[in-house]
């Protein structure tokens, strides 16, 4: 999913919504990657199945810990960490 095509993850998802509750070796599943990568597109797909989005915010990374939280502060640039409220004196 790195530099892949969301429409065919979108697709796939469409058609396998099982997807959802994979997970890699780290206990990453697609929504993880989706929040990692930045694509918007797929987390707003992924998003919108309701309770699995639920489940699925607390699966932890599973050799640091991290959440989708902990993912989405990571990979974000400092530019848009800085516009949330309470969060610019941290990252700037």
């Amino acid at each position: 999913m790195e530099i892949g095509n969301c429409e065919f993850v979108a697709q796939l998802i469409y058609e396998c919504p099982g997807l959802v509750w994979e997970r890699n070796r780290k206990g990453w599943t697609i929504i993880h990657a989706a929040v990692w990568h930045r694509h918007e597109t797929i987390f707003s797909l992924i998003y919108e199945v309701g309770i699995v989005k639920n489940v699925i915010a607390t699966f932890k990374d599973k050799e640091d810990g991290s959440t989708l939280l902990h993912l989405a502060a990571r990979s974000a640039p400092v530019s848009q960490l800085n516009r949330l409220a309470g969060a610019g004196h941290c990252f700037a």
